[in-house]
């Protein structure tokens, strides 16, 4: 009777699992999706859903890189057009045209929501534009009846400029991630020394470490050595090269085991959603321009930033690009760079967005490895082909921004953090620390994820009194990334602070705003087309799985859960600017921050039924 039972059980959960999956593909499928965008815009050649940034674009195509001032006449402030199309032409005209400048008018106008200068007074003269060396004007006017037109003055020569092909850049990106590769299982090598790892999980170490250490590397160089970086990775490629082959050599090297995948139906199911998941992601990524705002207005820019002017660049105190929070850390934007943006006259849109669907793969080998940690291959392939093709996760794992990294290098730190309660290896706690380090220097959301895992870590670590390993844990991030936190001091801070806004006054004045912030929160759970079935594949896991709430792993993971969503709603609770604009843009992304926790809890409660199948 109880292998009856059992036997419909595991048949039922293998259909909630595929009909997960299905789900999933049918809105990956849906109309206004990222797959029929990109279909739209790739294979018909319909410029449409990217028309805007395409006509910015095709604008400065030709232009040498000098000095553009920008004019817009005839726009209302107060209208929506003005507020929607004016910010995006100056964003993008400003990454556009970069390393050329983008001007406005006064140099000290804070530029938040890219229209400000539209309000403002500043008189602009021909003695103005002679004395800025302005070489080119380009006035956009709105007429009455809502065309837009665009004027062009070429005023004085700007230097020419050799293009080169982007082929080369294609070329050089590809090489920094299989140093990536390299470096990273160099440290894996030096922690597993010669244990026996499953494929998954030393390709997916091997290069988020690599990939995090370079950057936290490149950014201490580039402090030192302002102008060397591209040297230094040619010099550092080879030296690990070398290295590597002495670790082999030496027989230090993580030894991975290949197992085969049973060909069985489901399985088969699942790895083929995997790999047309993983081929969209690429076509987002080297097929599509940035198109998304933060992409090229923050991440982008600031890729060309550090690698057409460093850490020198003016670009840090200027108040003009306030929009591209210019106090952001720079992890994402010195992957993207390498390679891409490191000619002074051209750079590849598409190289500098490679480096996203090999983290896409890290992150679909990271989730695997923690469901075949506690599931049969089966349920394994099939829970991580659910993950792989969630609609958020897909959207933004190709668009450029760093919402997919941060919550890749926040799963490793998590995923580590409970290995580490479960089985007491040093080397598991020493592997998440190093991911939380590269949440400090990825997004500024990663400093309070860090801290909920310290948090975390005092509350479950109290009672044993193993107090060093909570001292390492809050230090070496820290010590990681204080030259970042050293350097960033001194960035003006021109955006929100919600440091200052802390306070028990403005937790009390703006208490109405839980009327629309916990109905939206709650709202995404629900959201099919965000997320398809797997918040409600949570909760199936959770009733299923109620005993597993004794297990001081399972306890860490719905206390890292529950504190991640009570930060988002805090945050959205003291955000000074207006509310309702904020979270349609905004929440689907911070719910990707706390999608790994939910996957992992999915994992830990199925475990008890499924262990013994493994």
């Amino acid at each position: 009777m109880k292998d009856y039972v059992k036997k419909h059980t595991d048949r039922i959960l293998i259909l909630l699992l595929s009909a997960c999956i299905v789900v999933n593909l049918l809105f990956c499928y849906s109309k206004g999706s990222l797959a029929s965008t990109a279909h739209e815009v790739v294979i018909k050649g319909n410029k449409a859903p990217i028309g805007h940034v395409m006509a910015v674009d095709g604008l400065y195509s030709k232009l040498d890189k000098g000095k553009v001032f920008l004019r817009f006449e005839g726009f209302n402030p107060e209208t929506e057009i003005a507020k929607r199309l004016v910010p995006l032409i100056y964003f993008r005209s400003v990454y556009s045209y970069y390393p050329g400048q983008i001007l406005t008018g006064d140099p000290k106008l804070v530029i938040r929501k890219g229209d400000e200068f539209l309000k403002s007074t500043f008189a602009v003269d021909d003695e103005w534009l002679k004395q800025n060396k302005i070489n080119y004007q380009i006035t956009f006017i709105q007429g009455g009846n809502g065309s837009i037109t665009t004027e062009f003055k070429e005023i004085s020569k700007a230097p020419v400029q050799k293009k080169d092909s982007g082929i080369g850049y294609m070329v050089l990106m590809l090489f920094n991630i299989f140093l990536f590769m390299f470096s990273g299982y160099m440290i894996i090598s030096l922690i597993f020394r010669k244990s026996e790892r499953s494929l998954s999980e030393i390709l997916f170490l091997s290069f988020s470490i690599g990939a995090g250490l370079m950057a936290l590397i490149s950014f201490n160089l580039l402090v030192v050595f302002p102008r060397q970086y591209p040297a230094f990775i040619f010099i550092g490629g080879f030296l690990v090269f070398c290295i590597l082959v002495f670790l082999l050599a030496r027989g230090l090297g993580a030894i991975p085991s290949f197992k085969l995948f049973k060909t069985e139906p489901l399985s088969l199911f699942s790895i083929v959603t995997i790999i047309v998941m993983f081929m969209i992601v690429c076509a987002h990524s080297l097929l599509m321009p940035l198109y998304e705002w933060d992409a090229f207005a923050i991440w982008g820019l600031k890729a060309k930033v550090i690698f057409h002017e460093g850490l020198g660049s003016g670009y840090f105190s200027n108040p003009n690009l306030a929009y591209s929070h210019l106090d952001y850390p720079l992890l994402v934007p010195f992957l993207m760079g390498l390679g891409t943006y490191s000619s002074l006259s051209h750079g590849d849109e598409n190289a500098c967005k490679l480096i996203f669907p090999f983290f896409y793969l890290a992150f679909v080998c990271l989730i695997y490895t923690a469901a075949r940690w506690k599931l049969a291959q089966k349920h394994a392939l099939l829970l991580t082909a659910i993950f792989a093709s969630t609609p958020a996760l897909v959207r933004w794992s190709g668009a450029g921004t760093a919402d997919m990294v941060l919550s890749f290098f926040y799963a490793g730190s998590i995923f580590y953090l409970i290995k580490f309660f479960d089985d007491g290896k040093f080397y598991n706690l020493s592997i998440s620390i190093l991911f939380s380090s590269f949440c400090l220097f990825t997004k500024n959301e990663g400093l309070p994820l860090v801290a909920i895992n310290i948090c975390a870590l005092f509350i479950f670590l109290l009672a044993s009194r193993k107090l060093l390993y909570l001292v390492l844990y809050a230090a070496v991030p820290f010590i990681l990334c204080a030259p970042w936190f050293i350097f960033s001091y001194g960035i003006p801070r021109l955006h929100e602070n919600y440091v200052a806004s802390l306070t028990f006054a403005h937790f009390t004045g703006n208490i109405d705003r839980l009327r629309l912030v916990i109905p939206e929160m709650l709202g995404q759970f629900l959201s099919l087309k965000t997320w398809g079935l797997i918040w409600l594949l949570m909760l199936a896991a959770m009733i299923d799985g109620l005993k597993h709430f004794k297990e001081k792993a399972v306890l860490l993971l719905w206390f890292l859960f529950l504190g991640h969503l009570l930060l988002y709603a805090m945050i959205y609770m003291i955000y000074p600017n207006n509310l309702t604009e904020l979270i349609p843009q905004t929440i689907d992304r911070l719910y990707l921050h706390v999608l790994p926790a939910g996957v992992l809890i999915i994992i830990m409660h199925l475990s008890g039924r499924y262990a013994q199948q493994k």
